[in-house]
């Protein structure tokens, strides 16, 4: 059986010898064109509390803009 002996310890490397890269990545997330819908609705606290979502508030999160007809349509567990 070998055995190897390395004189570097994982505690000795130096993680941060270069400018972190993370804020450069795009993540290509929607400008919101509105405010999200569940803040004006009268089932906001239902949706909240049954997990619930509706057209709406799909199209908000994927693209940043809903139809005013969307909201309360077809809910759906989320």
């Amino acid at each position: 059986m070998f055995h190897h002996h390395f004189n570097f310890s994982y505690m000795e490397a130096d993680y941060n010898s270069d400018p972190s890269t993370a804020s450069k990545i795009d993540f290509n997330t929607p400008a919101n064109k509105k405010e999200i819908p569940c803040d004006t609705c009268e089932y906001e606290d239902t949706c909240a509390l049954k997990v619930l979502e509706c057209s709406a508030f799909r199209n908000w999160a994927s693209t940043g803009d809903y139809k005013e007809t969307d909201v309360v349509r077809l809910l759906r567990a989320a």
